[in-house]
């Protein structure tokens, strides 16, 4: 996005510091070619990236025992919340929230990233996506969350049909040519 940038989204560089990165992220400094965790897609002018802080351990609760004990103890010693579903047997198709959650970042934004707000038009979003005007209440395609305030959203341009290829013919045909026709341009 810039370098340095600020008020950087998730997997949005270049990054010096954590605060570059929006609330949340933190600036994952890197090796000469090394992946970013959580990314896709290669830099190979080796930038900096805001990406999710690493899994911390789990809190412990309660004091220690001051010597080891030779048995488990018979209940649990912190909360633990056990699933409430059971395993699909297929994979999900979610995309993870941390990248497709509405997040406003300004009003108006510039250089905005997939599902932050608000834009006023495609020129507030970076390469590649489009300001999604939407109407009262309605989802923003692709991303996750509510915002009643009706902003509007940078998301991926929905799909087009196959373009075509030569020049189409000026009246229709009754069957099918035997071979593929070429444009003679």
């Amino acid at each position: 996005v810039g370098n340095p940038g600020t008020n950087l989204g998730f997997c949005e560089g270049d990054c010096d510091d954590d605060s570059d990165c929006i609330a949340g992220l933190v600036c994952y400094q890197r090796g000469k070619g090394e992946a970013v965790p959580g990314c896709v897609g290669t830099d190979s002018d080796n930038n900096d990236y805001c990406v999710e802080p690493p899994p911390t351990s789990s809190p412990t609760t309660g004091d220690p025992t001051k010597t080891p004990t030779n048995s488990p103890t018979k209940s649990p010693t912190a909360s633990t919340k056990a699933p409430t579903e059971k395993p699909t047997a297929l994979p999900t198709t979610a995309k993870p929230t941390a990248w497709n959650e509405l997040r406003l970042v300004g009003n108006p934004g510039t250089n905005l990233g997939f599902c932050e707000g608000d834009c006023d038009d495609d020129s507030d979003c970076i390469a590649g996506l489009v300001c999604y005007q939407r109407g009262k209440g309605e989802a923003v395609p692709g991303c996750v969350g509510t915002d009643s305030d009706n902003n509007d959203y940078c998301v991926e341009p929905p799909p087009t049909s196959s373009p075509t290829t030569g020049d189409p013919t000026k009246t229709p045909t009754n069957s099918p040519t035997k071979s593929p026709t070429a444009s003679t341009k």
